[in-house]
């Protein structure tokens, strides 16, 4: 739908599933874990003069099952790609007050941060979503 809409405006753009934008995880059906990003279509379509869009959420097992990962699965997504194209920055607009280091529905002593390195992002602790900034140069 977003693809349409960006069409609609008269722009090119390419919907991509986690898979086909080379996000490779493991096989934890439900909270997989990303093991990689292997993003040469995405640097193609890019490179093309398309608007590239991911969908959050999923990934591939070396093996080509599909799998979903877990809590705060989109950022994480938007991160890992971001960190793939070594892109400068990953910015996320959100409706949450923050990136908590649990969930905090669950954990009452957790702490907020509005900002984090790629590879902790990578490495975050427990429960709940990752931080959403990826810098130039910094690889999981």
């Amino acid at each position: 739908m977003l693809a349409m809409a960006i069409h609609a405006e008269g722009h090119e753009a390419i919907s991509l599933t986690g898979p086909q934008a080379g996000i490779v995880s493991d096989s934890s059906h439900g909270k997989a874990r990303i093991e990689a990003i292997r993003a040469d279509r995405v640097v193609k379509a890019l490179d093309a003069g398309f608007i590239v869009i991911v969908a959050g959420f999923q990934g591939r097992t070396e093996a080509g099952e599909i799998t979903t990962l877990g809590r705060g699965g989109s950022d994480t997504t938007a991160v890992a790609v971001a960190a793939g194209l070594s892109a400068d920055v990953c910015e996320i607009y959100t409706d949450v007050d923050g990136v908590f280091t649990a969930d905090p529905r669950i954990v009452a002593r957790r702490t907020r941060s509005t900002r984090s390195h790629t590879r902790r992002c990578w490495r975050w602790p427990g429960p709940g979503p990752r931080p959403a900034v990826a810098q130039r140069g910094v690889r999981p």
